[in-house]
């Protein structure tokens, strides 16, 4: 694949955040990492942040763990993935909403300057890719649900996306979700 520059040449200080997994079922304690991690960006401000993605955990679209949608394993009755899809997007928000409420008390002070707005990668991972293997399967409700549906939710917060498996060269350090040998393999944080 080819790979994604960003035209980032140096990386004074940058935040790689791994894999998410944001469920609906999670705990308030598992849902409080997000806010730390958005008061941590917001205490260190690195230039540039990568999220490894795998945000939207989607087990319903998981062939391995009992996939309602994709007809593998019997279906897990409470599985739904638009909550999934919704986890996912509470997750994100709750990490960028501290930076988001600072940036606005910056701003009604008249003190533009002291914004905060990194650079933000996200590298979409094997269970966002989920999506398109079910668009595969199902290509019927591509307009309903795909990868662009996760996409557009990166955007939103202005996120650049690069697609799964594609390398992201940033400083000169590649970026992706997964490494790529027989046996896939998560990077290393």
């Amino acid at each position: 694949m080819t790979p994604f520059f960003t035209g980032i040449e140096e990386i004074k200080l940058g935040a790689v955040v791994g894999d998410r997994h944001a469920h609906p079922k999670e705990t308030f304690e598992q849902r409080e990492i997000d806010a730390a991690l958005g008061v941590f960006l917001l205490s260190n401000k690195p230039e540039f942040v990568c999220d490894l993605d795998d945000r939207f955990d989607l087990p319903s679209l998981n062939e391995k763990r009992g996939a309602s949608l994709m007809g593998t394993l019997p279906p897990d009755p409470d599985q739904d993935v638009f909550d999934e899809i919704q986890a996912g997007k509470d997750s994100l928000s709750a990490t960028w909403n501290i930076v988001d409420r600072d940036n606005a008390r910056h701003i009604r002070a008249g003190h533009k300057e002291r914004t905060y707005d990194p650079y933000k990668l996200v590298c979409i991972g094997n269970h966002t890719d989920f999506l398109n293997r079910l668009t595969k399967k199902h290509h019927s409700i591509k307009k309903i649900l795909s990868v662009e549906t996760v996409r557009k939710i990166y955007r939103e917060r202005n996120f650049v996306v690069a697609e799964y498996m594609q390398p992201a060269i940033a400083g000169g350090i590649s970026f992706k979700h997964l490494v790529p040998s027989k046996m896939l393999r998560g990077l290393a944080i």
